[in-house]
């Protein structure tokens, strides 16, 4: 069954997908269990353009194993993928309760966020993003992003017809970051 998996997945990456949907098959046929399967030929339906049946495959795979952080992630992204953002927001809000310090899950809630002009959750989220280590070659880049959605929450704010508080925010952006214009 593995031998036949892998030929599968092997076509696939070969881009010769109905012979791998036919391996793919093969192997589910024979355990129906098999989670990698299911992830393999959910990628496949992606490939294909079909969402809806990716979908289902995923979801059968996370009922065989519900603490799959692999089928969470493709189930995420393939909503993301199809516009079905608060769908996707739930996965990835799921995935951050199951490993709270997981950057890419964090990273990609905060970019939904941001898609939805949801400043204060992307803002929250971005300094869980922080505090989780974003790497080294990101830290100057994810505290640019830091300020930036500082400013987008004192900017709403203004909007919102709170100026006090913005005022405050702003002031202390400018202290952080002399050359931020937008503060100015």
């Amino acid at each position: 069954i593995s031998a036949i998996d892998r030929e599968g997945v092997g076509r696939l990456l070969s881009g010769d997908l109905k012979k791998a949907r036919i391996l793919l098959n093969k192997a589910l046929d024979r355990d129906p269990k098999r989670v990698d399967t299911l992830i393999a030929l959910a990628n496949l339906a992606g490939q294909e353009g079909n969402s809806a049946e990716s979908l289902d495959l995923l979801k059968k795979a996370s009922e065989i194993d519900p603490k799959s952080l692999e089928v969470l992630f493709k189930t995420a992204a393939i909503q993301e993928e199809t516009g079905n953002y608060d769908d996707a927001m739930a996965s990835y809000q799921e995935l951050i309760a199951r490993e709270k310090d997981n950057r890419k899950a964090l990273r990609s809630l905060r970019d939904l966020y941001i898609k939805d002009s949801r400043w204060q959750e992307a803002l929250d989220i971005q300094r869980q993003v922080l505090k989780a280590g974003p790497g080294s070659n990101r830290v100057a880049d994810e505290k640019s992003l830091l300020l930036y959605l500082r400013y987008e929450v004192a900017r709403q704010a203004i909007s919102d017809g709170t100026p006090e508080n913005a005022k405050s925010d702003l002031k202390d952006i400018l202290r952080q970051e002399p050359d931020f214009p937008p503060a100015q």
